[in-house]
């Protein structure tokens, strides 16, 4: 079975699309936490991530991946996260809307 996550990263405050930053999509777990992809945003802050049910199921025969997103700048910096608010038993197909404030995007090459 094939699993998606896809959406939009934006600037909280214009609401525009971030281009250029890193999300990657986890599996929260008790002991390790799995990596289900990792992707670069569009011109237009989107992104898809498509994985499988291997990419979860673990020693614990998780039957759906608990997910949380981590964003990166184009320096590799951690810049946001959705840790807090993981999605718990996701469905085969996730959407996220990932509202960055202005404050916390460096990097961009517009100053």
């Amino acid at each position: 079975m094939a699993f998606k996550i896809y959406g939009k990263v934006i600037e909280k405050e214009t609401e525009k699309g971030i281009p250029n930053l890193t999300v990657k999509a986890v599996d929260k777990d008790l002991i390790y936490d799995d990596i289900l992809g990792e992707v670069i945003t569009d011109k237009n802050g989107s992104f898809e991530i498509k994985y499988s049910e291997e990419d979860f199921k673990g020693l614990f025969l998780d039957k759906e991946p608990d997910i949380y997103l981590i964003i990166k700048n184009p320096g590799g910096k951690i810049i946001y996260t959705t840790e807090t608010k993981v999605v718990y038993d996701a469905l085969e197909i996730e959407k996220f809307v990932i509202r960055i404030p202005k404050s916390l995007i460096k990097g961009k090459g517009e100053d």
